[in-house]
């Protein structure tokens, strides 16, 4: 294949890669309890450690997650953004920025 052509395919892969929002911000849990939170206004309940989808687009994306035992801890995590509680229904809060 010609170099024209090479570069032209890696154009249309990265505007493609792009369009369909590939990179979407996700709000990372670790936690060995029950939680509940708000995930950018959805309201989540769930146990141990998942990921959730918090969409694409520009702008911050936010996460209030809350330890529903008084044993355990709860980490949530977006981006480089990170907190921890071990505090009996700890509360957690974090905001991260999307890469689009």
């Amino acid at each position: 294949m010609n170099r024209p052509c090479a570069l032209l395919l890696l154009l249309v892969a990265s505007l493609t890669a792009t369009s369909c929002n590939l990179f979407k911000t996700q709000a990372h849990i670790e936690s060995d309890t029950s939680w509940s939170g708000s995930f950018d206004g959805r309201t989540i309940d769930g146990r141990g450690s998942r990921t959730i989808d918090l969409g694409g687009g520009t702008g911050a994306k936010c996460a209030v997650v809350q330890k529903q035992t008084r044993e355990g801890f709860l980490t949530l995590k977006i981006d480089d953004e990170e907190r921890t509680t071990t505090a009996a229904f700890g509360v957690v809060s974090v905001c991260g920025g999307s890469a689009i």
